[in-house]
């Protein structure tokens, strides 16, 4: 099935699960977190200490599984952005999706950052990888906000029609 074939439907509409662009640009979206984890590499800093502490103790993988990995989630999550595009340039959606599904982006791209960080090798306290879980709260906050501020406006152009 041709995606140039499908009929425009009118913007705004809310996908439902069958929509067959939904899963593939959620894909994209969970696959931002591998990808940002990836993109960060390992953060370390070479001292005289003898053996690094770990906030959470990394995967143990090699450096060809990570950039296999790393790749294969860039192409996903590419991917997602690209269909949201094109959904919403052949005006398959409205434009507000984007304000929609970029909250879920940027929260699954901060979960990867926030897991690479706490999975660094330090000496000492792992400050950064802290202020990053005591932070996911107050971000998780404003990234449903902006989501639900986005979706009202979809739900009411839906709903009238």
């Amino acid at each position: 099935m041709a995606l140039e074939s499908e009929q425009p439907s009118a913007p705004g509409r809310l996908p439902t699960w069958q929509e067959p662009l939904l899963l593939p640009i959620l894909a994209g979206a969970v696959a931002t977190a591998p990808f940002t984890w990836w993109v960060l590499g390992v953060m370390t800093h070479r001292s005289g200490a003898t053996g690094p502490d770990y906030l959470v103790q990394p995967l143990d993988i090699s450096g060809r599984t990570e950039l296999l990995i790393g790749l294969l989630a860039m192409v996903v999550a590419s991917a997602g952005v690209f269909l949201i595009a094109w959904s919403i340039r052949s005006h398959r959606w409205s434009m507000r999706w984007a304000g929609v599904l970029g909250p879920v982006f940027a929260a699954f791209g901060y979960a990867g950052a926030t897991y690479r960080v706490i999975t660094s090798p330090v000496i000492g306290a792992n400050i950064g990888g802290g202020i990053l879980i005591l932070g996911a709260g107050p971000v998780a906050l404003v990234l449903l906000g902006l989501l639900v501020a986005f979706a009202r406006p979809l739900r009411a152009e839906t709903s009238s029609r």
